[in-house]
């Protein structure tokens, strides 16, 4: 008679250990790559906003220092750009750009954020800033988390 009994599975605490292990290591790496693809987003804005800028100032001192009326006119490649001649904008995925004044404003498509880059003729050549534009604050806060943190009212510079 065999009276010692040898153990063929795991127990139910052994695999619910093992399952809150898995899931307190999935809700770390959850908000690591959250934040990474907000970096990246991020970055598209700033980067199309500044490409934008460039343009127009190119196109400003080929054209006898006049600025385009028209986006349109300005050719720049952006990713999957669809321009919008009704409000004289450029869409992509997560932004939509505009003519603002003497900058080209990057608006977070259902986000709570700007970026601002300013033309050449406004005489604040690379003063990039971001703006949050929500009553709550999480606009401002993540212009924050993104380094832009002297900060007047909801408009951040670097």
């Amino acid at each position: 008679m065999n009276y010692f009994y040898t153990k063929k599975a795991f127990t139910l605490v052994e695999l619910m250990a093992v399952v809150a292990i898995v899931a307190i290591i999935a809700g770390i790496g959850i908000g690591s790559y959250r934040k990474a693809a907000d970096r990246a987003i991020f970055s598209d804005g700033l980067t199309g906003a500044s490409t934008l800028s460039s343009a127009y100032d190119e196109y400003y001192y080929d054209h006898n220092y006049t600025y385009p009326t028209s986006m349109n006119a300005v050719a720049v490649s952006l990713t999957k750009a669809s321009y919008n001649a009704g409000t004289n904008s450029l869409s992509t995925r997560y932004f939509t750009f505009s003519r603002s004044g003497n900058t080209i404003k990057a608006t977070r498509n259902g986000g709570n954020y700007s970026i601002s880059a300013p033309l050449e003729a406004t005489n604040t050549l690379g003063v990039i800033s971001c703006t949050g534009e929500d009553s709550a604050g999480e606009g401002i806060e993540f212009c924050k988390s993104m380094g832009y943190a002297s900060c007047s009212g909801a408009t951040c510079i670097k």
